[in-house]
């Protein structure tokens, strides 16, 4: 498996620490010293002078390390993981079943979103620099996570990918719903500066109802300029549905929408709503007008929000494939609100690119801690829907060394071992060497522990394994004076040399 290795370097004579890491959630940590070459750890250095070698010390991540809400992610996809092992080939309702496992692993990564800010809002000293960072990391994870079940998974009637993408930016952009929920508790919401901006929002995510119960506050609608206000409602009312596309066909939709946005313009030009510049500017954004579209852009938090709500009313039938052509503009800050460095924009344009090799290798590097989590049960999710091409990295296929990498770290704690050994019952290739060898390093801390150890090797036929847990554990017991408890293990063993 892989390590790493890094060294850090301290201001006086060139004295350092040197840093090894491992799988199993281990590293060795080593003095070196630092010359401008990387530091080595002290076998690979020759000694003279009879100077004494610098000590060796192992670390480890112990698994009360782990927040309870990464102990809950673990725990509830395990048992996903093995329905979705279970899934028979060949049959008419697999798609179907497939979309509903990842729907599954989804809720649980939203219900570790929610637990982590609740978690967060009651954390004092460490724990309240911890929580928010893993709220943030969830809510990555359930973003990504949600557009390749979009893009890799769904089938999509006739190929028009926008409706699933309207409901993932509506599920993801909450500051829209946030706005809204407050002006619909006002008396009068037109007495907020931020009235016209949630209605542009929610123009710009297709949410016509919502528009229309948020006008229909307006006290404006009982004088001159109601009539005004009611052309605009019948606009919206007749607004063609993106999600009617999954009843009807392409052609069909595409003259209903023309027609619709024909009618906009007219009833622009005949100056029907030029007495409130804002309803004029809620008409140019119906009719797709490209200036009035991007004046909404410094509204929006996020640049797939801009993409999306963009494409809506310029583009209503692009096709998944077609996505790719939409990013660069979107993507290179012309268009896109200012907001900095986005650490999943990457894998995004990765989904929307059908670049599924590129999406698992920045998934196992922008998710840590909980990369070798996601990058595995995404693809293995990916392998059982045949979106993957068979390749090998390190002597493995794709999914079975992220599933060994996975586990390999589950073996490493305490909680959590026995989880890793169900991963590697589904490795075909590599699980059951891995498994006997990582058995055999499970600390083995009670007797109670040592028989749960003994009954997985010897459910998987695991004859070393078990042997060697036989022998430590009749040697801890001689040890400490335990001789009957000794010549017990002895005879579990089976091994007459004890």
């Amino acid at each position: 498996m892989r390590t790493s290795a890094m060294a850090l370097s301290f201001p006086s004579g060139g004295a350092g620490l040197g840093v090894k890491f491992s799988t199993g959630n281990r590293a060795v940590v080593y003095s070196s010293i630092c010359n401008g070459t990387p530091a080595l750890p002290v076998e690979n250095r020759a000694t003279t002078g009879g100077q004494r070698e610098p000590a060796i010390h192992e670390i480890a991540l112990l698994s009360s390390s782990f927040s309870s809400v990464t102990c809950q992610l673990i725990s509830e996809c395990h048992s996903i993981f093995c329905a979705l092992q279970e899934i028979p080939p060949n049959t008419s309702s697999r798609s179907s079943s497939l979309l509903h496992i990842s729907r599954q692993y989804r809720a649980v990564l939203h219900a570790c979103l929610l637990n982590s800010r609740h978690t967060a809002n009651g954390a004092h000293g460490m724990d309240a620099h911890q929580e928010p960072d893993q709220s943030v990391l969830f809510g990555n994870m359930e973003l990504v996570w949600h557009l390749c079940e979009i893009v890799f998974l769904e089938v999509l009637p006739i190929g028009c990918v926008l409706p699933p993408l309207l409901e993932w930016v509506r599920w993801h952009c909450r500051h829209v719903d946030e706005r809204a929920r407050f002006l619909l508790r006002q008396p009068d919401p037109a007495l907020h500066d931020g009235f016209w901006d949630t209605v542009n929002l929610l123009v710009l995510q297709g949410r016509v109802d919502a528009v229309r119960e948020l006008l229909a506050r307006l006290p404006a609608r009982r004088t001159a300029s109601s009539a005004a206000f009611g052309s605009l409602d019948e606009l919206l009312r007749k607004m063609p549905v993106p999600q009617a596309l999954f009843g009807q066909g392409l052609t069909e939709f595409s003259l209903r929408w023309k027609r619709w946005q024909q009618e906009c313009r007219e009833r622009y030009a005949e100056g029907e709503f030029s007495s409130t510049p804002q309803l004029q500017h809620v008409v140019l954004m119906l009719m797709g007008d490209s200036a009035a579209l991007q004046d909404c852009h410094g509204l929006c938090q996020t640049w797939y929000e801009v993409m999306v709500g963009t494409l809506l009313y310029t583009n209503p039938t692009v096709k998944a494939v077609d996505l790719q052509y939409s990013l660069g503009s979107y993507m290179d800050g012309s268009f896109a609100p200012d907001l900095g460095p986005d650490p999943v924009a990457e894998v995004l344009r990765s989904a929307f690119e059908y670049d599924i090799p590129a999406v698992i290798r920045q998934c196992s590097e922008q998710f840590a801690p909980l990369s070798h989590w996601l990058s595995a049960h995404l693809t293995d999710l990916l392998f059982h829907c045949d979106k993957l091409e068979r390749h090998n990295e390190y002597g493995l296929d794709q999914r079975e060394y992220l599933l060994i990498e996975f586990a390999t770290g589950l073996m490493g704690s305490d909680s959590f071992w026995q989880t890793g050994v169900s991963y590697l019952d589904h490795c075909t290739t590599m699980g059951g060497q891995y498994s006997e060898l990582l058995v055999q390093r499970v600390p083995l801390t009670s007797e109670r522990k040592a028989l749960k150890v003994l009954s997985v090797c010897q459910q998987r036929d695991l004859s070393d394994a078990a042997n060697t847990v036989c022998r430590v554990m009749a040697m801890q017991s001689m040890r400490n004076g335990r001789l009957g408890s000794a010549l017990n293990w002895c005879l579990r063993s089976k091994d007459s040399t004890l």
